[in-house]
């Protein structure tokens, strides 16, 4: 990707990725908070963005850190001590309404979740004009 933007604010018909990835959780779950870690770089853009297409969803903004884990690690410092925690790549924003559900129902009876998608295979063809994908 050749872009100055940060992927979680690169626009999906007209709405920031991030924006579309926090109303998926806000369907799916509604009475959820949302804590977002972000890198503090992005902070300003992030509240520019927010003014611009409206509040993303987010009710708690945390300060990332150098890798993900740091920054895992700082939200989930920043949750009270009880409760249902799920940790999301922010840019992969169209997770189905169910998988979310499902996974938050099948924490709280089991204590932990990790939702999956069947695979898709696929073949990459490289050519001088660029790459194409090739579903199988």
């Amino acid at each position: 990707m050749r872009t100055k933007t940060a992927k979680q604010f690169l626009m999906i018909e007209g709405l920031p990725i991030l924006w579309r990835t926090l109303r998926r959780f806000q369907q799916a779950v509604p009475d959820a908070p949302i804590t977002l870690v972000l890198h503090e770089s992005l902070f300003d853009e992030f509240r520019n963005l927010e003014s611009h297409h409206g509040p993303s969803g987010a009710t708690h903004l945390v300060k990332g850190g150098a890798e993900r884990f740091h920054s895992v690690l700082a939200g989930l410092t920043s949750l009270p001590d009880e409760g249902l925690v799920a940790i999301h790549d922010a840019v992969r924003p169209f997770p189905s309404i169910d998988l979310i559900r499902t996974a938050f129902d099948t924490a709280a009876t089991h204590g932990s979740a990790i939702p999956s998608i069947p695979l898709k295979d696929s073949i990459r063809k490289i050519s001088s004009s660029g790459s194409d994908s090739v579903s199988v």
